[in-house]
């Protein structure tokens, strides 16, 4: 149950499977390796990561076993402020875990998830401390929560409309991944959960996906927004590597933490950043990508938008 914090409840909560992630030494490959560190890992708590980096105070709502891995866990996501008291303890099931072999040209970086069975695949909504979350302003997910298991698929868009009724608003981040399920069965999970959602992030894959066709990025927003009644929807995007930010606005390298950029996006949306201010971030971005070198190991650490229409906002 979700104990009473120190403080002032978290605005933000994150709901979602946290791991662990096993590494071996950097472009070392797993099959040769007798050492990997471990990492605290997942799409979700990233973002919480990221909130608290920004001054936002944020809780991880998650299933854990009650076991050293479990307090592992809870130990690697509090160390960066994020409040853990939402986590539900088991006496059964286990620690979802992740592999990472970082790639080096022309090999690509691989990952291998051992998930199944894990603690958070039966979580329900009914385990909440309800109470609780209903003082955060905002409840955040991703859709691989409804992809690991038939629970989830049932109870997250339940949690979803137990949050709105106690006045959270709720994003929703698609992020699809290929390795959990196909992308009918994506689709299908999806719209159960978008009649909840406030703010709506989706790269132009996952987009197309929802839609069940390619459309042009305008055309993509304005269906999207104007078919599943969102506040606001944000495509990002797929450019060069870039690590840039304005004086007046928060600056972002891939020494702070490692966070997407459609994580970093909402992160700054729920900092109260208004649309011209987000569309002069990312515009900068864009403008910079020939003037700045490319980040460690080749990755964006910067949200990048299309520039027909990187937001639409409700109003």
């Amino acid at each position: 149950m979700m104990a009473k914090g120190k403080g002032s409840p978290p605005r933000v909560l994150v709901f979602g499977e946290t791991m662990l992630m096993f590494a071996p030494p950097e472009h070392e490959l797993i099959e040769h390796s007798e050492y990997f560190r471990a990492f605290i890992g997942g799409s979700e708590v990233n973002v919480a990561v990221g909130l608290e980096r920004l001054g936002i105070h944020t809780g991880w709502v998650g299933k854990l076993p009650r076991n050293a891995l479990g307090r592992k866990v809870v130990n690697g996501v509090r160390r960066y402020g994020v409040d853990t008291s939402g986590v539900v303890w088991a006496n059964e099931g286990r620690v979802g875990t992740f592999y990472i072999e970082r790639g080096a040209r022309p090999r690509p970086t691989k990952t291998i998830y051992d998930r199944a069975g894990s603690a958070f695949a039966t979580l329900t909504a009914d385990e909440l401390d309800w109470d609780a979350i209903g003082q955060a302003e905002w409840l955040h997910l991703t859709g691989i929560t409804p992809a690991l298991s038939e629970t989830c698929r049932r109870n997250a868009p339940e949690i979803l409309k137990r949050a709105r009724a106690r006045g959270v608003k709720i994003s929703l981040d698609l992020n699809y991944r290929s390795k959990l399920w196909a992308p009918a069965e994506a689709r299908e999970a999806w719209l159960e959960l978008l009649p909840y959602v406030n703010l709506l992030i989706a790269t132009e894959p996952d987009a197309a996906i929802l839609l069940g066709e390619t459309r042009d990025r305008e055309d993509t927003l304005r269906h999207l927004f104007e078919t599943h009644g969102p506040d606001a929807v944000v495509m990002t995007t797929q450019p060069a590597s870039v690590s840039i930010g304005e004086p007046q606005l928060p600056t972002f390298t891939d020494s702070h933490i490692s966070l997407g950029r459609r994580m970093i996006f909402a992160s700054l949306q729920w900092c109260g950043l208004s649309e011209n201010m987000i569309k002069r971030f990312s515009l900068s971005c864009r403008e910079s990508i020939t003037k700045r070198p490319p980040t460690r190991r080749g990755k964006s650490a910067m949200p990048l938008f299309c520039t027909a229409s990187p937001l639409r906002v409700r109003t």
